[in-house]
């Protein structure tokens, strides 16, 4: 009865997971070239990149910060095409698109300006840091209010009123 009921408590703890498994045997590789998460030395400590550094939440505020990048660009591409089209003005940014530049040239200038802006944040995720990635998500978001800005401001000139100075900056 001893026994049975010996066996049965063991049995509880390790279907419970209570029980620590038994630490590895010492080895003569290095720690480095087993994939310790944590080496140490007397310098400097290196942990591995955990999990939660590519978390899709991350991804989802990328995500985020393109989209209303995208938003405010076309909000900006239609209002300029508008803009020209009425003749109130030319393009200020002639930056590889010129004075009177289409829908599909002011929106190809966008995608690359969006990628130098994304480029630190896709490298972050992609080599696991999380504050770097985080930080990244600026220059989109930027990017972002400025077409909003230039968009109010073809709106004030197609009105007929001049640009306030928060529209102007």
């Amino acid at each position: 009865m001893k026994y049975l009921m010996a066996v049965i408590v063991v049995a509880s703890l390790i279907r419970l997971g209570r029980c620590q498994e038994l630490p590895p045997a010492p080895s003569s590789t290095p720690a480095y070239l087993r994939g310790d998460t944590q080496v140490h030395s007397k310098t400097a400590a290196f942990s591995a990149p955990s999990d939660k550094t590519r978390h899709p939440k991350l991804l989802l505020a990328l995500v985020g910060a393109i989209a209303f990048e995208q938003t405010a660009a076309i909000y900006d591409a239609r209002k300029t095409e508008q803009g020209l089209k009425a003749g109130v003005a030319v393009e200020a940014n002639t930056w590889l698109v010129g004075t009177h530049p289409t829908f599909g040239r002011l929106e190809a200038k966008d995608f690359l300006q969006l990628g130098i802006a994304t480029s630190p944040s896709v490298l972050a995720y992609v080599f696991h840091h999380e504050g770097l990635f985080l930080a990244g998500l600026v220059g989109p978001t930027v990017l972002g209010v400025k077409h909003i800005q230039a968009g109010r401001q073809w709106q004030a000139l197609l009105d007929g009123q001049p640009p306030t100075e928060s529209e102007r900056y």
